[in-house]
Formats: C-alpha cells, structure tokens, sequence
C-alpha cells in the first residue's frame, strides 16, 4: 500500500475523517479564529489522542468570545447586524484574567511600603522595587485598571477617526489598556526569556499560555500540581531571574514589569506611531496610537504617479 502515512507513518499524513468537523452541531455554531478546534490541547496533553492536528494555535481567547457573544443570538438567529458587532468587538479576555491580580501586588507591594518591621528579604527588594515608581503613578494605574475592569475590559482605540469620536470612558479605556499590554509583555519576557530554551516559546500564544499557567498555580499547596513548583516561594520556579543570587517571585516580576512599562510609554516617540509617547502623562498613552496595523496595497507597485496613482 503506498498512500502517505501507510508505509510511512513519519510522514504524518492526518486521515480526512479524523479531521475535526462538525455537522449540523447541537450548539448550531461552529466557531474557529485560530484556535484548537479538535479539542487536542485541552487536556493538557499532545500525546494521547490519535492523530495530532498540527498547531499552532492562538490561547483560544477570540474563539471562546466568540462563542460566548453568539451563543444566544444562535437560537434565536444571528443577523447581519449581529455579526458585525461581534466581529467588531474589543473586550480584551487576557486583561480579564490578569488585571485584578496586577492591582492585587501593586497594592501589596503599597501597603509593605507603609510597614515597619518587614519580615522578609524578598519584602524588602518588594519595597526597594516599588520605590522606583512615584506614588503618583501607582496610585493612577491602580485607578485606572480598576475603572477598566468596571467597564469590562474594553479595549477602546480612543482615537478620533472618520468613522468615531471617542468620549472620556473610551479614552480611559484605551489608557488601561495600553498600561495593561506594556506591562504584560514585559512581564511575560521576565519570566521566560531567561531561561535556556530557545526556540520553545516561538509563539507569542505558547508564552502566554505558560504565563496564565504560572501565575494560576501560585499557592502553598501548588494548586496545579507543576513540574515547576518551588515550594520556598510557592509558586513556579519559573518566576526567579537566572543569574541572580536570589530567588524572585511573581510579584517581584510583576513591579519590575511595571516599572520597565512606564519608563517605555514615557519615553520619546521614535518613528510615527512607535516607541513611548514622549509624556509621562498617562492621559496621553492612548492605545489606537500604538495598536495601529498598515495596510499595502497590492498592486499599487503596477501603476505610475503619472497614471495617477500613487
């Protein structure tokens, strides 16, 4: 027999019917954006289904929204009207899960700035860090974070454009949400890009993911059963900083991230739409100056300024 895969099972040709697929499903929704639609890395394991369904796949945020905001208009009939809200929506899920975890260690790290007689070295270096930040910007993010998770984590341009005008919630909006995604990616890079293993993060998914799993299995009784666990510090030995003499913990990362966060978005602009914002006003980090994408066109090279196109 010589079809790919038969005599040659390296080749890892997937079987037609072991794709995933769905007919006439019981939900009445069938749902992809990049996502594991054949429920292969939901467990937790790539090695105990049949065939593997090459990824990768994005951490499955935009397909679980997606999912949500149909699900009901799926019984009744989704319109046009529908499915263009949906597709325009912004919430931002990763904002969701950790937001109130980041106000939780910047007001901790506030109150053991208040305290006399800290008990630990790890306070202390907690403390050290958080007086690389003005009081004035903590207290501002810790406000703004907030307002942004009562206003459901809207991830707001606060631009004007030709097709809307922002107003002061959208414009708080888009502040948080820039404070947020500058504070996230440093912070993912202090957890991971330390360590040895290059290539294994080479999707921004597979490092989120690692990150949510890390920061979700912080506690004493190593709540998710890590391979990982430090029980000195209880939680993921993945949050220490190699090459330092001491062992550092999440919110240790977390302050740092912070810190490195603000000093960027106050830094000068470099090119347009780049770089910080030149301001340490936190008014100005507005997220549709940053969180822009360009489109070229395709055939614009096939025409000449005389033919007047440009």
């Amino acid at each position: 027999d010589e079809t790919p895969g038969k005599t040659d099972p390296s080749k890892c040709v997937v079987p037609f019917e072991s794709y995933p697929m769905a007919l006439n499903p019981t939900g009445r929704i069938v749902v992809t954006a990049n996502n594991d639609i054949g429920d292969i890395t939901h467990d937790n394991s790539l090695t105990n289904d049949e065939w593997y369904v090459g990824g990768p796949w994005m951490y499955g945020f935009r397909a679980q929204r997606i999912a949500d905001l149909l699900g009901d208009k799926a019984k009744a009939g989704a319109t046009l009207a529908d499915m263009s809200e949906i597709q325009g929506d912004v919430k931002s899920p990763l904002g969701a899960l950790h937001t109130a975890w980041l106000v939780k260690q910047l007001e901790a790290a506030a109150d053991l700035a208040a305290t006399d007689g800290l008990k630990s070295d790890e306070e202390e270096r907690v403390v050290g860090l958080y007086a690389q930040l003005t009081a004035t910007d903590v207290d501002d993010v810790i406000k703004r974070l907030k307002g942004w998770e009562k206003a459901g984590f809207v991830a707001s341009s606060g631009v004007e454009t030709f097709y809307t005008k922002p107003t002061d919630q959208t414009r708080a909006n888009a502040v948080a949400t820039t404070i947020f995604n500058a504070w996230f990616a440093r912070f993912r890079s202090l957890v991971l890009d330390d360590e040895p293993m290059p290539g294994a993060y080479r999707f921004s998914n597979g490092s989120t993911r690692a990150v949510n799993y890390f920061v979700a299995g912080i506690g004493a009784d190593n709540p998710l059963k890590q391979a990982s666990f430090y029980k000195p510090t209880g939680q993921s030995i993945f949050f220490d900083r190699v090459g330092t003499a001491e062992v550092e913990t999440a919110r240790e990362c977390a302050l740092q991230a912070m810190i490195d966060a603000v000093a960027y978005l106050s830094s000068e602009v470099k090119d347009e739409g780049t770089g910080g914002f030149g301001s340490a006003d936190h008014a100005k980090w507005l997220w549709g100056l940053r969180h822009q994408v360009k489109f070229e066109s395709t055939i614009a090279d096939f025409f000449s300024a005389a033919e007047g196109l440009t």
